[in-house]
């Protein structure tokens, strides 16, 4: 690497460099909500009371398990809610 002034700057030359890319995961989010917690794929179930609401995607399908529900989403909020 070897370094030169461009219009007053500093630039640094290299034949060959490496990248390197950090990702972050993010998790699909579904269009349902329980007790004003948002359904992803990394929370397929949520706390209800003493029991639980569980989503599975792939047959779309909530299930109730003792659940005491209270609130669905928020009034702004998008997508179903119970």
């Amino acid at each position: 690497m070897h370094a030169y002034y461009e219009n007053g700057e500093k630039v640094f030359a290299a034949s060959s460099f490496s990248l390197f890319v950090l990702a972050k995961h993010i998790p699909k989010t579904y269009p349902l909500w329980v007790n004003n917690e948002q359904f992803t794929e990394d929370h397929l179930t949520v706390a209800c009371g003493s029991g639980t609401a569980a989503f599975d995607p792939k047959t779309n399908t909530l299930t109730l398990d003792n659940a005491q529900i209270t609130q669905g989403a928020q009034q702004n909020d998008s997508g179903a809610g119970i």
